[in-house]
C-alpha cells in the first residue's frame, strides 16, 4: 500500500493549486483575445463604411453630382464617436 504523508499532501495541493492558477490564466488570455478580436471586428466594419461614404463622395463629385457635406460630415463625426 502507499503511505501518504504530509509533504506528499502538500505537493498534491501545490500541484492543483498550480493547475487551477494555469487554468484561471488561460480564462483570461482567451477573455483578452475576444475582447480585441471584437474591437478589432467593430473597427472593420466602421472602416467599411467609412470607405463607402468615401467612394460615394468621390463618385458624386466626379460626377458632378449633388451630394450633401452635411449628412457626411455627420456621418463622419458618428463614426469617429463611436472609435472613441
Amino acid at each position: 500500500m502507499f503511505n501518504i504523508n504530509d509533504d506528499d499532501n502538500e505537493n498534491i495541493e501545490n500541484l492543483m493549486d498550480s493547475q487551477l492558477m494555469e487554468e484561471e490564466r488561460m480564462r483570461a488570455e482567451e477573455n483578452i483575445y475576444n475582447t480585441h478580436l471584437d474591437a478589432v471586428k467593430e473597427e472593420v466594419q466602421l472602416i467599411q463604411r467609412e470607405g463607402e461614404m468615401i467612394t460615394t463622395l468621390e463618385r458624386a463629385i466626379k460626377n458632378e453630382e449633388d451630394y450633401d457635406m452635411r449628412e457626411y460630415l455627420a456621418n463622419a463625426r458618428q463614426i469617429a464617436m463611436q472609435k472613441i
